[in-house]
């Protein structure tokens, strides 16, 4: 014959329960981190950029180097497989760049673009990661002075495929995001603590537009 709980064992067992299921739970449960740390608004970096389906490709962009300063001026050059470059500069959301035939300043509105797009230099985040929560949080991998978080993600559709990224436990920048068909690796990620200097044929052709904004560009 079994003797029925009294209320205090079951009082023991209840208080047993939930001093000891929070203490599994956060031993089981991944990390909720915050998954990643947006550029402030004086960052440099570099990223570059390979593509493993085509490792000698011909034309295509292999290396972005980014400042943004404190008051907003954007710098970026865009570095290209066959060693040429292009350098933009962007300011009051007007996008400058010097025409490679003519060598005059040419501009255009500068415009947020999709997520992965690493040659939108005014995006609020780093290229390649606004795929990124902390439920793609796979798990952590070691490195050399730290761990990184490991995030993937499986895109579903006719084109389907995965997206990895790795990212600094530390300090929530990333270092490496795999997008399938090109991989970013980031570098050099620090403040800008310095004005950033902007040629005169780029400040002169500004202020011109500025001060004539119907003018043909």
């Amino acid at each position: 014959m079994t003797t029925p709980l009294s209320l205090h064992h079951i009082a023991c067992i209840l208080l047993f329960l939930n001093l000891c299921l929070p203490t599994l739970e956060a031993a089981t449960k991944k990390p909720q981190l915050h998954p990643i740390q947006m550029p402030a608004r004086e960052t440099q970096w570099t990223l570059k950029i390979t593509y493993p389906d085509y490792p000698k490709i011909t034309g295509q962009p292999i290396q972005l180097n980014v400042s943004r300063d404190a008051n907003g001026l954007v710098y970026g050059q865009i570095i290209y497989s066959d060693k040429s470059a292009k350098i933009f500069y962007i300011d009051r959301n007007i996008i400058l760049q010097k025409a490679a035939n003519t060598g005059r300043v040419i501009s255009w509105p500068a415009r947020q673009a999709e997520i992965n797009d690493p040659y939108n230099l005014i995006t609020p985040i780093f290229p390649g990661t606004g795929w990124i929560t902390a439920k793609d949080l796979e798990g952590q991998e070691p490195v050399k002075g730290g761990l990184l978080n490991k995030y993937v993600r499986q895109i579903p559709g006719s084109n389907a495929r995965t997206y990895r990224a790795w990212i600094d436990s530390a300090t929530h920048h990333p270092v490496k995001v795999d997008l399938g068909d090109r991989i970013y690796e980031f570098s050099g990620i620090e403040p800008l603590e310095r004005p950033l200097p902007i040629p005169s044929e780029f400040s002169d052709a500004l202020d011109k537009l500025v001060e004539n904004p119907n003018k043909e560009r």
